[in-house]
Parts: C-alpha cells; structure tokens; sequence
C-alpha cells in the first residue's frame, strides 16, 4: 500500500501540517524578536511553509487575473459585478502577496538571526549568502551550565 508523505508522518505519530503551521505563525509573531533562539527543526518548516503560501499567493493571483482578462475580453453580454469582483478580487490578493513578500524581508531575517544565535555564531553571519543557509544546517550547540551551589 502506497501511503503520502502525511500519511507516512501520522503514522509515526507525528502531525505535519500542525508542525508546519505552528512554526510559521510563530516565526511571523515573533517577527521583531531577535534576542530568542529558533530550532533547526522550526527553522526549516518556516522556510517550507513560507515557500508554500508565497507559491500560493502567486498561483491564486494568476488564476485572478487571468479570470479577469477572460471576462474583460469575452464578447459575451455578461453581468458587470463579475469584472468587477474579478478585478477586486485580483487587486487583493496581488497587495496580499505584495505585503508578504516585503514582511517576509524581515521575518526572513529575523528566524535567521535567532537559528545562528542558536549554533553560537554571529548575527553578522546573516549577511553572507550560501554561507548563512550552511550554517542553518548546523545542530543546535548545547548550552553547558553549572550549578555552583552544590
């Protein structure tokens, strides 16, 4: 029997898309958060479900706008609330996907910052490319604490 990625993770007792969704609201209300830690694991399903809803947003945009141009150029006597709820619907989801593009600047920036923090590197790190997505790859460095009142 052939089962699908979800399918394979719920059986382990693991839910993907509560992950998913869990790590990427989080990283979006902790969008000025810069002294906190992120987990590789958070860090990776961030970028995942951020790829997915700025796929989305822009498939959806398309589908709007072609929807419009289709009714805008169809010689067919059809009522005008459809132009115009096309053109309105497009017009929403094009600012939509305008205001995630420029929020996921920061966000992006922010989650990176918190994942080098969590290896023990500098933020400066987050300025150098393919260097920084390196070290995003890196585990966790454990923190050693002591307790001196043994």
């Amino acid at each position: 029997m052939v089962y699908g990625l979800n399918e394979c993770l719920n059986n382990l007792g693991i839910d993907f898309q509560l992950i998913l969704f869990t790590s990427f609201t989080q990283a979006w209300s902790r969008s000025f958060d810069f002294k906190g830690v992120t987990t590789r694991k958070d860090y990776w399903y961030f970028i995942l479900g951020n790829t997915l809803f700025g796929i989305t947003l822009n498939i959806l945009l398309g589908l709007s706008s072609l929807c419009r141009e289709l009714v805008a150029a169809s010689s067919w006597d059809l009522p005008w609330i459809l132009s115009v709820s096309f053109g309105t619907i497009s017009w929403i989801i094009g600012i939509s996907a305008i205001l995630h593009y420029f929020g996921s600047i920061l966000v992006n920036l922010t989650v990176t910052i918190r994942r080098l923090r969590d290896i023990g590197k500098n933020w400066i790190w987050a300025l150098v490319p393919l260097w920084n997505l390196y070290l995003c790859t890196k585990p966790t460095k454990q923190l050693v604490t002591t307790n001196f009142s043994e």
